[in-house]
Order: structure tokens, then sequence, then C-alpha cells
């Protein structure tokens, strides 16, 4: 992963982030929000593990 490419990471993990804290708050009006909320949390988890592996290969 070259050292440009940690921008879009960081950016999707903030889109993610919104996603779910967004389903979250309004999962009681909407209840298919739910649906949202897991597919945020699992960008989430994809988005870190990519920015973690990229300071891992940098040291």
């Amino acid at each position: 992963m070259k050292k440009n490419n940690i921008f879009p990471n960081v950016l999707g993990f903030i889109v993610c982030f919104l996603v779910f804290l967004g389903s979250m708050i309004f999962s009681a009006m909407y209840p298919l929000l739910i649906l949202a909320g897991i597919a945020g949390f699992a960008g989430l988890a994809f988005f870190v593990y990519r920015i973690i592996s990229f300071y891992n290969k940098r040291t």
C-alpha cells in the first residue's frame, strides 16, 4: 500500500462510522437501518484492518 492510499482508507473509515452512528441513532424510527448499522460496523472493521496493516508495513 502506497502512502497516498492511506487517505481513502481514513475517509472510508469516517463514512462507515457516520453510517454506523446514524443508524444507531435512528434505528428506533426505521428498523431497516439496523442492516445499515451492521454494514457500517463491518466497514469500520475493514478500514481499521487496512490502516493498521499500512502502519505495520511501514515500520
